[in-house]
């Protein structure tokens, strides 16, 4: 005849007896088993409970991190405040080609500019941020002896600024410091097509 476990005290877990299989449980040891069931699914309870409460806590976390960083970032463009460093970065490219007269570059779009005029342009910036550094890299490419009107705000280095003629391409950089007003530029190079 086959042994059948019957656990015969309050702590089933722990205590289990091992007895003929004629040999039935008296009601005391049942109820003791259901006590000590209770017990541990009391304790399981709790322990459920507890588990539930950290998990509120861990998603009261996030989203407070969550609230935290969105306050500090807008991704549709506002005032970063504190140190970015940078490991690298590209900028888009705008290009202007076949362009006349007034040529706007607008900044909120890209701080880099691709310009091929085909006859005198004007240029003009459109979007800058007021009282930020700012920095501006043009490339002019010249297919003929164009005038280019720049704009009076920009202070050329040596007081002159550069002229584009038929097979020349300028490079520039153009940077506003703080005042808003004034803007630094500089040719880098002129070199041919």
């Amino acid at each position: 005849m086959a042994n059948i476990v019957y656990r015969k005290s309050s702590t089933p877990a722990v205590n289990p007896t091992t007895v003929n299989k004629g040999a039935p449980l008296t009601k005391d040891e049942v109820d003791g088993n259901f006590i000590g069931i209770n017990t541990e699914l009391s304790t399981l309870g709790s322990s459920i409970s507890s588990i539930e409460g950290d998990i509120d806590t861990i998603n009261s976390s996030i989203s407070g991190i969550s609230s935290s960083l969105t306050s500090k970032l807008d991704v549709a463009g506002d005032t970063l405040t504190g140190r970015l460093e940078l490991t690298s970065y590209s900028l888009a490219r705008i290009n202007h080609v076949g362009v006349s007269g007034t040529v706007t570059l607008d900044l909120s779009l890209s701080n880099v500019f691709y310009i091929v005029p085909s006859a005198d342009i004007s240029i003009i910036l459109t979007n800058l941020v007021s009282g930020a550094a700012t920095t501006v890299s043009i490339h002019i490419v010249g297919g003929g002896t164009y005038n280019i009107t720049w704009p009076s705000s920009w202070k050329w280095n040596g007081g002159i600024a550069p002229t584009l003629g038929t097979g020349t391409t300028l490079d520039l950089i153009v940077a506003q410091i703080a005042d808003g007003t004034n803007w630094r530029a500089a040719k880098v190079q002129t070199h041919s097509v």
